[in-house]
């Protein structure tokens, strides 16, 4: 897993490679567990963060388990050309309300 900045944006963080995937550019990355989500989370509001945000694919199932329970908001499936055997979804976790 690694957090990057939103493009253009100060108060929101990107997290990525979260977890094995055959279409991911990390197919060997660990699954993103609870308590690193915790931590992302307690670094964005200490840093100020409004928004933390995630894309995952379909085979990801472990991932996506772990970002809805932990509260994450999301779209629903999108289709997409490149690896067309997997849908993606857009998750965001707001910090701010």
């Amino acid at each position: 897993m690694y957090i990057r900045e939103f493009p253009g944006c100060c108060t929101a963080v990107i997290i990525a490679s979260l977890g094995p995937a055959n279409a991911s550019y990390t197919p060997n990355a660990e699954t993103l567990t609870k308590e690193e989500l915790d931590k992302v989370v307690m670094d964005s509001k200490f840093e100020g963060n409004a928004v933390i945000t995630a894309m995952t694919n379909s085979e990801q199932k472990e991932v996506n388990k772990i970002l809805k329970g932990y509260g994450f908001l999301s779209s629903g499936w999108l289709s997409k050309k490149h690896h067309p055997e997997t849908k993606v979804k857009l998750w965001w976790y707001p910090l701010k309300q």
